[in-house]
């Protein structure tokens, strides 16, 4: 049996705290020099062995963006989510292996075997059971697609549109139009059609007549060609509810280039509220998306799942509408 320092202390006659500072080498303790060679002696007759805590097993994260390198040095929203996972890993003294969606990439996901798998953006369900292979607990981050027994944190974007469009038909837009991008996802490259489209269909589907509903891409010189096409319908959109703040950029050089002028003529909605969008002209009235908080609510959501809950999580954070000029929010009278 494994010899205790309270047998130590039994035996020399003193406390279990004073033998553990003399075995520790605790010169501060006011002890007589016999007292302290008794129970070092003794210590040693007892074949006592110190016992040092074992150093914890480092923990094997990885991340993985749906985008390659060269998309997401490109795409601030989604750096920004990488970002806040980044860091709250950091601060856990966790440094994460970090993968890229590109050829190949799911064999070095499944080579690794890992702790713990943040995935960021939109993947298809095969992926993700891929990615449940490779890991011992998934964590989507901004992603539309889940599968059962994962945690998830996104923004419901479905709400958010229809919350939006409420507010500008409020702020006495009469009739709006929509500028928003198509997506593929996984490797058979299936068409991803945005919620914040579905739900713009959904909010006008008893209207009077058809509003212009414009898809392309996500880019900016998608959102300049959408906006040249919507402006020539014949019953122009006094306001636009654009998917995302490179679009809006795109969409107001065309809105120059028509001799209009936002917000009087046209008037914006974008979102994500990029950095940029405090510098455009006009500035950008945006919906705020809280990336970086996003990003860290994935790992606390891993944290909890590497520490033992098993009842799976799906976390809606909160987005903030950012009033500016390109749709100026009216003074209340």
């Amino acid at each position: 049996m494994a010899i205790r320092i309270k047998d130590i202390a039994e035996k020399a006659g003193v406390s279990s705290a004073t033998v553990s500072r003399v075995l520790n080498q605790d010169e501060t303790l006011k002890v007589s020099p016999e007292t302290r060679a008794r129970i070092q002696d003794i210590a040693q007759e007892m074949n006592y062995q110190k016992t040092t805590p074992r150093r914890k097993r480092r923990l094997d994260i990885g991340i993985i963006t749906w985008h390659n390198h060269l998309e997401e040095s490109e795409d601030n929203y989604y750096q920004g989510i990488r970002k806040g996972v980044e860091n709250a890993l950091n601060k856990e003294g966790i440094d994460p292996k970090l993968f890229y969606k590109t050829a190949g990439f799911m064999a070095d996901v499944a080579n690794k075997h890992l702790d713990g798998l943040i995935a960021i953006g939109k993947f298809s369900h095969e992926e993700l059971r891929q990615f449940q292979e490779a890991a011992d607990h998934v964590v989507l981050a901004d992603s539309t697609t889940s599968l059962k027994g994962m945690d998830s944190v996104s923004v419901d974007l479905y709400e958010m549109t229809q919350e939006v469009l409420a507010h500008m038909e409020k702020e006495g837009a009469r009739r709006i139009g929509l500028l928003c991008g198509r997506e593929t996802i996984g490797l058979d490259h299936q068409e991803f059609i945005d919620p914040r489209e579905t739900a713009f269909r959904d909010y006008f589907k008893d209207s009077a007549a058809p509003l212009p509903i414009e898809v392309g891409t996500y880019g900016m010189k998608s959102g300049y060609e959408l906006m040249k096409k919507a402006l020539e319908e014949p019953e122009r959109p006094d306001a636009f509810f654009v998917a995302s703040d490179y679009l809006a950029m795109g969409a107001l050089r065309a809105i120059a280039e028509a001799g209009l002028d936002c917000p009087r003529d046209v008037r914006l909605v974008s979102v994500d509220n990029l950095e940029f969008t405090q510098y455009s002209k006009p500035r950008l009235t945006s919906v705020e998306i809280p990336r970086h908080f996003l990003g860290k609510t994935a790992v606390q959501l891993l944290l909890e799942r590497l520490a033992g809950r098993s009842i799976s999580k799906r976390v809606f954070i909160q987005y903030d509408i950012v009033w500016r000029d390109s749709f100026p929010k009216r003074l209340k009278k």
